[in-house]
Formats: structure tokens, sequence, C-alpha cells
């Protein structure tokens, strides 16, 4: 072997053993605390302008292989790779006739070049794979071994191998540290209604819906070369009585500037609905494919006084399920819509944290979920909260863009619109500067940041005295008031003491009567260990928050898997991947 044949001449003397020891204690180091400290400097500031910012950070993340994930099949092959692949970079540094901090340099920009450039093959494998990190383990190991083959006795091999390493880590880090260190806007193309078959779905195409005014004046004028007057058309179409679901069904526009907004590979960004679930409580889950290869759910919350005629089962239902519900008293139907496939966040009693991170939603497949509500139930949508699958400040950008589609387009309030997160650094201050009129709900579970950590990974990054300045800053710039969500653990957070650590902590930070807290007994999730608290728990809990404002929030849609926290995209799981 190369390896055998780089050593042999080397095992016998003492400045092999003693250049060897110093280089592995470079990499231990830089492995176990330069990678971790790398990591967290970068997670104080996750958006970021550019682009290489974003690389580095992605790139040192996927060094620590338990920081934002729990173990898995991938993570222990990878940690295998790097174990070996540090190991032989060492051995091929401590051989060179002498040590020095250049060689360290060196052998490390090489393996960086190498990663960058082999990261859109790993990307192209976990995207084949529908992000199944056992395939992409294996698409290492077979890097590993046809890279080896190719170079040979190259003394640089060992180099190029830990590159291929890295690029390994990065692909089977992509679910957890992805959306947390490259929080970009999705360049995927939503899978719209109008697509006719799986190449005109892959072709480029352009969303009408989550355009703002002037995009759509720009591409009607400058690109079709229509008059201005025929965007406001195309607007009345989307989102006036008609939403029409397909550029096609337009009647209110020239069927030759439906020929060319077609030509053009514009769509209307509806989705392709997969699946309707109905609880007895009127609420149902919609399953909706986005791309190719992937499905969000959204869910539909009617009043309170609502019933279903058909019970839930595992039959599919359709809309007709939908628009017989009755008991509707003041009419109105809360949407909760997702932001992004899967979520990076990972929360402990969360069943979308244990999908991993995919990708993020587009403003047209955000509002598109909102307007398949309304088709679905025949109702006008009256209330949007971002309390789906992913985390909403981790797209910020098409979250934005997408709730001022919301507002000024389908017609929906700014005071009737709720952006939940679990807490992400500055994005609340970017929030802010939007000077939007909606309410911000953050998710705190915890009254201390012991206990936090415990049940949001994520907190460790983002201490919870740090996250209530914030919220502060943003209620001072706003002047709109914070409501925090607390999800009530049985034996975990849900304690009186719990409680009144919590109420000192808001009042401490907030005053008297500035916050108000959602309390949310945990819906059961199959597979964790967590348990549902009591009644009797859940009321000693909110005896006890003395002096703050609060609600217990009614669990709905439980048969359906709808309530909070219950999103999976177990439709994508069951089905998809098996007829994609």
């Amino acid at each position: 072997m190369f390896l055998e044949k780089l050593l042999k001449p080397h095992l016998h003397t003492q400045s092999f053993f003693v250049n060897f020891a110093a280089t592995s204690a470079l990499f231990v180091f830089a492995f176990f605390f330069a990678g971790p400290l790398l990591a967290s400097l970068a997670a104080s500031a996750p958006v970021v302008a550019s682009p290489r910012p974003r690389f580095l950070a992605f790139f040192f993340a996927s060094l620590v292989p338990t920081a934002f994930a729990p173990p898995s099949p991938a993570g222990f092959f990878t940690a295998g790779f790097f174990t070996a692949g540090f190991f032989t970079a060492a051995c091929s540094i401590a051989a060179s006739s002498f040590f020095s901090v250049a060689v360290v340099v060196a052998a490390s920009v090489t393996a960086v070049v190498a990663a960058a450039a082999g990261a859109p093959v790993a990307s192209f494998a976990r995207d084949a794979a529908n992000g199944d990190t056992y395939v992409v383990a294996a698409t290492g190991v077979v890097a590993v071994v046809v890279v080896v083959a190719v170079v040979g006795a190259s003394h640089a091999s060992p180099v190029v191998v830990v590159g291929v390493i890295l690029v390994d880590g990065v692909a089977s880090r992509c679910d957890d540290a992805r959306a947390l260190f490259r929080p970009t806007d999705s360049d995927s193309v939503p899978h719209s209604a109008s697509s006719s078959s799986s190449m005109a779905s892959r072709r480029a195409t352009r969303a009408l819906l989550g355009m703002t005014r002037e995009e759509m004046r720009a591409l009607v004028v400058d690109e079709l070369g229509a008059p201005a007057y025929r965007a406001t058309q195309i607007r009345d179409s989307l989102y006036g009585k008609r939403r029409d679901a397909q550029v096609a069904s337009m009647t209110l526009v020239p069927a030759a500037l439906r020929d060319a907004m077609e030509a053009s590979g514009v769509v209307t960004g509806r989705l392709d609905v997969v699946r309707r679930d109905l609880a007895r409580d009127g609420t149902g889950k919609l399953a909706m494919r986005v791309g190719e290869n992937e499905v969000v759910e959204t869910v539909g919350i009617p009043d309170a006084s609502c019933f279903a005629a058909s019970a839930a089962n595992d039959e599919e239902h359709g809309e007709e399920s939908f628009r017989a519900i009755r008991g509707w008293d003041k009419n109105r139907l809360s949407a909760c819509v997702s932001s992004q496939v899967g979520c990076a966040m990972k929360c402990a009693f969360c069943a979308t944290g244990r999908m991993g991170f995919k990708r993020n939603l587009s403003a047209s497949e955000i509002v598109a979920q909102v307007l398949e509500l309304e088709q679905t139930y025949a109702k006008r949508v009256s209330q949007v909260v971002f309390m789906g699958m992913g985390e909403p400040m981790l797209n910020l950008k098409q979250v934005v863009r997408a709730i001022r589609c919301l507002n000024e387009d389908v017609g929906i309030g700014g005071r009737h619109i709720t952006v939940s997160t679990v807490g992400i650094p500055g994005s609340l201050r970017k929030l802010a500067k939007e000077k939007m009129q909606i309410t911000l709900a953050v998710s705190l579970h915890a009254p201390d940041q012991e206990t936090r950590e415990r049940i949001v990974p994520s907190a460790k990054y983002y201490p919870i005295d740090d996250l209530l300045e914030d919220s502060r800053a943003y209620f001072k710039e706003t002047g709109r008031r914070v409501t925090f969500e607390y999800t009530l653990l049985s034996g975990v957070n849900d304690s009186p003491s719990h409680a009144v650590r919590l109420s000192r902590l808001l009042k401490r930070k907030f005053g008297v009567g500035s916050t108000h807290v959602n309390v949310i007994p945990w819906n059961n999730i199959d597979g964790m260990d967590f348990e549902r608290p009591s009644g009797n728990r859940v009321h000693r809990f909110c005896s006890a928050l003395e002096g703050v404002t609060h609600t217990i929030r009614r669990t709905r849609g439980l048969e359906a898997s709808a309530a909070c926290g219950q999103l999976a995209g177990d439709f994508e799981r069951r089905t998809l991947r098996t007829t994609a």
C-alpha cells in the first residue's frame, strides 16, 4: 500500500513520532475545539449577505459530528471517515522531512478546495437519495475508494482523501446544519398545478403567486410586451373571486397573453394537494407536493363550534367532506402554514424536527398553502399563523414576501398574521425593521437556560437572556406585544415552580401586562418519551403565572395528526418516495 511505502523509511526515527504527535494534536484541536468555536461564532449571525461566510460557516459546522444532531448511522460513518482521513494526513505530514505550520496550512487549504469542488457532487447525491443519509454515507465511501484508486501512491493522496471526507461530512450534515448556517432563499420551483408532465415541471418556471406589483408589471410590460393594465387583470385572476389555479384558465386576459406566459415558463404557483385528512372538530390537514420529491403539510382550523360529519380515518377525505362541515359561528378559518420542508431546529418534542431540514419554501409556495385551504373549505381564510413545518426566521426574506402578499393581495389583515420562532440570533431585529403589524410568537418552552437546552437544542447557541432582550427590543421598536409559546411536558417544565420562575422572568424583562403566554399541553407523538400533562397539572401551572396574562390552547385536529407539533410529512415517507 502507498501508505506503508511512504511511512516505512521513517518508522524508526524519533522525529517521525514527534511530528506525528504534534500533527495529531493539531487535528484533534481543530476537530473538537476550533470547529465548534467557529460554528458557534457563525451561529451568532446566521443570515449574512455574502455567500462566502455562509459556506465557511457551513463547512466548519460539518466538522462537528454531534453539535446539531443526535448520532445516526450516517454520523457514525462520517466520524469514521474523519478519523481515518485525519490519521492518514497526519502520517503523511509527519513523514515529511520537516514539520512546519506551512505544511499544515497547505494540507488544510487543499482539503477545503477539494471539499468546495466536490460539494455539488455531494449535493446531487443527497438530492438523488431524497435525503437518505444511508445512501449519502455510502456515496462518501465510494468517493473515498475512487479517489484513493485514482491518486495511487501520490504523496498528496491523504490530503485529497481528507477533502473527500469533508465533502461527505457536508453532505451528511445537510439536513441539520444547512438551515442553521446557509439560510438562503429557496431557488427551487414549486410544482404548479399548471404543469402537465414531469418534463414540464423540470423546466425553468416562474410563479405568479408572491410576485410584487412591480415584478408582475415588469413581467407583463417588459418581457411579454403587453399593456400594464394586464398585470392588474392577472392579479385579479389570482387573488379575486375566481382564484384561477392555472394560467390557461385566466380568461380575464387574452388567449395570446396566456399562451405567451406559458411559453415563457410562467405558472400560477398553485400546489398539488396529494392528501386531505379531516378531524371530527373540522380541523383539516392538507399534504401538498412541492418540487418533485417533497411534501409539506398545512392545517386549516375552523371555528371552535364546528364539527365534521365524517370521522377521521385512514382514507383520504375529498373537498366535499370539508365543505360539509357544520356549526360555523363566526365563519373564521385559520391557516397554519409551513415555511420550510422539514426543520433544522430539532426540538425534542416536535415531530417535524425528526424529519431534518431539506429546503426553504418560496413565497409562492407559502401563499399557495392558504389558497389551497380556501379552495378546500370553500371559505376565506381570516387568520394565518406561521406555526407549521420549519423555522420561519431561517427563511426570513421569503416569509416577509409571503406576508406582504397575504396582506396586500389576499386581503388578510396584518394583525391577523402571526409568525412563530424558536429564536434565531439577529433575526428579530431584522423582522422589526420590516415595520409590519404582525404578531410575534416566541417559542420559549422553559423558564431557564438549562431546561430550555434539554428540549430545544439550538438554545445553547442563543441564551434565553439574549432571546428575551431581542424580544424586548422588538416590542420597543414595533409597539406590538410579544406572545410566548410554552409547551407543557409532564415532569419536565410543567411544575408550579417553573411557572413562578417564568412569571418573574417575563415581568423582570417586560414589566406587567406587556406579554402574553400561550400554554400548550403537549400532543402525543409516537416514538417520543414525553407525556402530556394532566388537566390538573396544566391548571396548577397556570394558577402560578401571577401577573402574566395567559391562555390555554385548545387541542385541535388530534385525530388527523394535525395538532401543534405533529406535522411530520408522514405522507411523503409512506407514499411519495415509492411513487417518485
